[in-house]
């Protein structure tokens, strides 16, 4: 099964609302910071590490036209988790983005570097 023949399920918590899954048919992350990831692997996941204290700022789910599905200009300390789930409703992977004491991407799957060098990004 090709990843285009998985929904993706989007589940954003923050410490001040939980709003509803939001179901993406097809689209994309994108991790944009001016720190550089240090990389490494750990039981089967792919780790990304910010070096220093970088925080997530925002979070904003759009449609291929701009429109917004949810925004959060306050998002300092949330976890977003990321599920795919095939046509069968059966879970394939999952990528979590998080603030704690370290902002971390854990990944069951390796991410690419973006190759731009202003600004770097995972996706």
């Amino acid at each position: 099964m090709s990843e285009r023949d998985e929904e993706v399920v989007v589940t954003m918590l923050t410490s001040h609302d939980t709003p509803p899954p939001i179901v993406v048919s097809d689209g994309s992350l994108i991790i944009e910071s001016d720190d550089q990831f240090s990389e490494s692997t750990s039981g089967g996941r792919f780790l990304f590490r910010g070096n220093g204290r970088p925080a997530i700022a925002h979070i904003r789910v759009l449609q291929d036209n701009g429109d917004k599905v949810y925004e959060d200009l306050n998002a300092t300390g949330s976890r977003v988790e990321i599920v795919w789930i095939n046509e069968d409703k059966d879970v394939t992977g999952n990528v979590i983005v998080s603030d704690g004491a370290v902002f971390e991407i854990s990944s069951d799957k390796n991410l690419r570097r973006d190759g731009v060098p202003k600004r770097r990004g995972h996706k």
